[in-house]
């Protein structure tokens, strides 16, 4: 593990040295201060695994420091321990809020040294293991191994704000050994998380989890604005934030283009509150505001564009209803062909069916796998084309008994002898 250790003391950086090469800790640097440790972190040809930053420092202090630290790619991750003298809570709240995950106290004990030091190692192993199962999941995103089991704890690395978890044990340990009491503690429950980390893939679980904790806050999200593009899936009820507010036009902004899918401009609790009625396929845009542009779709019940999981239920509930629909219609001709035939009524009614026709091949396949021998016949192309001659069709599928011809007037003629 490379670690960077900062202190402008030069006696504790001594003490620090020795501590380290007794608990192992060869590759380790030294810097006097912010700034020599920030060139230290811009010139290594390797990332540093872990910072050891002090707080009271002249110039730039450590909570500044780790505040530039964080803002690096090379040490946007990376743990940071504060080994302080600073025991006041402004200064433990100031380090876990810029990143720190632990807050150690000067005089330092070498066997407190070695316990933190391990945890920091555990997480280094993880991320590194993290990062590059990420890796892989995303060039093979069916791949499913090496998955954690749902109950451990994982770290949101990418969202602002979001404190690992082992950072927020040490710093309910560190105001409770300095005895800083009044905190409240907030929770999240995420219905059916561990359905959906049964169906998803671990990075698309994360990607989640990091969804949720960046809109924990309910609002409202500026962020929507700096997008030239916003969907809306999120149907309106009460405790919904507001995602693009009333004002949006008139703001500074790149969104140009809002799709709500939820659709649902009436209610109080419309998340997208920019616009007054849906559109449809006539008119399927309206816009709300000009120079620049922002135009909004919002097309009452659009399942195309959910996500597939919201499709695939969707098409779950529907199907059964078209299914009995179906069932329905079928029992409803059957019963007029049986009125007509019982009351003899010479109307001409015959049942002559429907063809559905393939113009790519897949349909036929599909076509071919769906009749079933009896009031469905399939055929061909050529078949087809003797039936109906067209270039574009590659086969048909006749159902023999879903449709029905008559003639009206006799028809009109015998109800009205009946």
């Amino acid at each position: 593990m490379r670690i960077l250790a900062v202190d402008d003391d030069p006696v504790f950086r001594e003490i620090l040295e020795s501590y380290m090469d007794r608990l192992g800790y060869s590759d380790v640097t030294y810097a006097v201060s912010g700034p020599d440790a920030l060139q230290n972190i811009q010139k290594a040809q390797q990332p540093f695994d872990c910072f050891l930053c002090d707080i009271e420092m002249p110039g730039m202090n450590g909570i500044e420091l780790v505040r530039n630290i964080r803002s690096t790619e090379a040490g946007k991750r990376a743990p940071v321990v504060m080994i302080t003298s600073m025991g006041d809570r402004e200064s433990v709240d100031g380090a876990f809020q810029a990143g720190a995950i632990d807050y150690l106290s000067k005089p330092l004990d070498i066997n407190q040294l070695r316990g933190r030091l391990s945890a920091v190692d555990r997480i280094v192993r993880e991320s590194r293991r993290f990062e590059s199962m990420k890796a892989m999941l995303r060039d093979h995103d069916a791949i499913e191994q090496g998955m954690r089991d749902f109950d451990e704890p994982v770290a949101l690395n990418d969202v602002d704000g979001v404190m690992h978890y082992v950072a927020v044990k040490n710093y309910l340990e560190t105001v409770g050994r300095l005895r800083m009491m009044n905190h409240a503690a907030m929770c999240l429950h995420i219905r059916n998380a561990e359905k959906l980390f049964g169906l998803m893939t671990r990075t698309a679980f994360m990607d989640m989890l990091g969804d949720v904790a960046e809109t924990a806050h309910g609002g409202p999200f500026p962020q929507v604005l700096q997008h030239g593009l916003f969907l809306n899936c999120i149907l309106a009820a009460p405790g919904v934030p507001i995602f693009v507010p009333r004002d949006a036009g008139s703001r500074d902004r790149a969104l140009r283009v809002i799709g709500d899918i939820a659709c649902d401009p009436d209610s109080d609790y419309n998340p997208v509150p920019v616009y007054d009625r849906a559109t449809d396929w006539t008119a399927p845009v309206v816009r709300v505001h000009d120079m620049p542009p922002l135009d909004v779709m919002a097309i009452d019940n659009l399942p195309s564009l959910l996500p597939r999981e919201s499709s695939d239920d969707f098409a779950a509930q529907l199907l059964p209803h078209l299914e009995t629909l179906d069932r329905l219609g079928m029992e409803n001709l059957d019963a007029i062909e049986s009125t007509v035939r019982d009351r003899a009524w010479a109307c001409d009614f015959e049942r002559v069916g429907s063809f559905a026709v393939a113009t790519e091949p897949y349909q036929v396949a599909e076509l071919a796998a769906a009749h079933d021998g009896e009031t469905e016949r399939f055929y061909d192309d050529a078949a087809m084309r003797e039936q109906v001659h067209s270039p574009t069709y590659e086969g048909g599928l006749w159902s023999t008994r879903d449709t029905a011809l008559v003639h009206p007037g006799k028809l009109a003629d015998a109800l009205l002898r009946a």
